[in-house]
């Protein structure tokens, strides 16, 4: 018998769907990120920029956004490594030139912007905040898994008003 955990199935989801180079081209950006100030707060707006650019989508739940912001905002090394990886891709792009139609590599990260890049794919992805003091979860309507998947599966906590909607088999559309 195959004995899968949970966290295995999740990091295996996850390099499904992240690519090792991702192309920026159609993202958001119409050129490179917007400099940060000194001394200012990693802003809402540099935070949503930013994961729209790491997801690589302009759908993404602004509340979903906020929620997971605040989180990240919480924890202690929350702000320096999103300073960090906003920074290293501000400045992979300005030496580039080509602003959005720049291709990241892992190899363009430290471990660390690494490790940030994963945890904030696989929280939009999941919509689960996954920490050591206790998981969260945010959402799985917005999760970024069913949206991609939402022509095969809705969401588990989808009722459709009838229970165990989400067992049975999809109606075909015409």
């Amino acid at each position: 018998m195959c004995d899968i955990t949970k966290r295995y199935f999740l990091k295996i989801l996850t390099l499904c769907f992240t690519p090792i180079a991702f192309n920026l081209t159609g993202c958001v950006l119409s050129s490179v990120l917007p400099k940060i100030q000194e001394n200012l707060k990693f802003s809402f707006e540099q935070f949503y920029l930013l994961s729209q650019l790491i997801a690589r989508t302009r759908n993404l739940d602004e509340i979903v956004s906020r929620k997971i912001y605040q989180l990240m905002m919480s924890e202690p090394l929350g702000t320096e490594h999103l300073q960090s990886v906003y920074d290293r891709i501000r400045t992979l792009q300005m030496q580039s030139g080509n602003g959005n139609n720049l291709v990241l590599r892992a190899s363009d990260f430290t471990d660390s912007e690494q490790w940030f890049i994963s945890h904030l794919l696989l929280t939009w992805y999941t919509g689960v905040y996954y920490h050591s003091r206790g998981n969260q979860h945010i959402t799985l309507k917005h999760a970024l898994m069913y949206q991609k998947l939402s022509q095969y599966r809705r969401p588990p906590t989808y009722c459709g008003d009838t229970p165990e909607f989400w067992a049975r088999p999809p109606v075909p559309q015409a």
